[in-house]
């Protein structure tokens, strides 16, 4: 079997990119795999990172006897080799130069509590600081998405694999790609009684993302189930994106509203968090206070 990579790897080629028999493959139904990237002349974070847990993914269920990679050329190679790709899956490189770089990525990041969240999230933060200036509102909101979207795979997923974290500074953008292959968001709120009739993923996902929604029974009122609610209004008050892959459904949540997408079927959760560093948001005084005025104390978290 043979996964060819797009030439474009990243948000827009993934709906294409998922085949909807790959996580359904069972061990050793494969006397080899290859993922091919010859074709590959472009990544970011969100592409980069889906593949990785695919493969991930592919290795621990043990579909296949061998397992092979087909390098792409030059510049993608050199763009693997600076977001760490290769040392996941110890395929030992020649660490090229990465002084022009070094405050522009954030490697791909394993989700594993051998890193501590805070931590994860205060290097980005510090890697954000040194291309662009911003306001300490528009930091805390940075930082509010990635805790609490790494926080839900550590304590929601129930992955096989570790979860994965990258991300890159553009111009006048910042994308995050944050990834794991647990249960998904729709088996996630089945955990809660009072979602049991969310048959859809894309349903499940615009649920997910509603104010003080939790799959944690008895646990839907107080602060809880209210990070990927405020990751929303955080990126749309900002006119980003977020962008959620879960099951057979890719939903985007931006400025001008919903559009909702049909993929082959992604085992787990995928999160794109797409900011625009031109239009600046507040968390406390944006999101907040204006959606939680009964919670006053809400700031206090950070």
């Amino acid at each position: 079997m043979i996964i060819a990579l797009p030439q474009v790897l990243n948000s827009y080629s993934l709906p294409n990119f998922i085949d909807n028999q790959f996580f359904k493959l069972a061990p050793n139904e494969l006397e080899r795999i290859m993922f091919d990237f010859s074709k590959v002349r472009f990544a970011t974070p969100i592409g980069l990172i889906a593949t990785v847990a695919m493969m991930k993914y592919c290795k621990f269920n043990n579909v296949a006897k061998e397992y092979y990679l087909r390098e792409g050329k030059s510049p993608i190679c050199s763009y693997l080799e600076r977001m760490d790709f290769y040392k996941h899956f110890s395929i030992q490189k020649p660490r090229g130069q990465r002084a022009d770089k070094e405050n522009s990525m954030l490697e791909i990041q394993a989700i594993d509590g051998t890193v501590p969240n805070h931590i994860i999230t205060k290097r980005l933060l510090g890697i954000i600081e040194k291309q662009v200036s911003l306001s300490e509102g528009m930091y805390a909101s940075i930082g509010w998405a990635i805790g609490e979207t790494i926080d839900n795979i550590e304590h929601h997923s129930q992955s096989k694999i570790n979860g994965y974290v990258c991300a890159q500074t553009y111009d006048d953008s910042l994308e995050i790609g944050i990834v794991d292959c647990g249960i998904g968001i729709r088996e996630a709120l089945w955990s809660n009684d009072i979602y049991k009739n969310i048959i859809s993923h894309d349903e499940a996902i615009k649920v997910a993302t509603g104010k003080k929604v939790t799959g944690k029974p008895g646990q839907e009122s107080g602060h809880s189930g209210i990070g990927l609610f405020v990751t929303k209004s955080i990126l749309q008050h900002n006119q980003g994106t977020l962008l959620i892959i879960s099951g057979d459904s890719l939903v985007q949540f931006g400025a001008s509203g919903v559009k909702v997408t049909e993929v082959g079927y992604w085992q787990g959760t995928l999160v794109g968090l797409q900011f625009n560093l031109k239009m600046p948001v507040n968390l406390s005084k944006d999101i907040l206070q204006s959606e939680f005025p009964e919670d006053n104390d809400l700031d206090k978290m950070f």
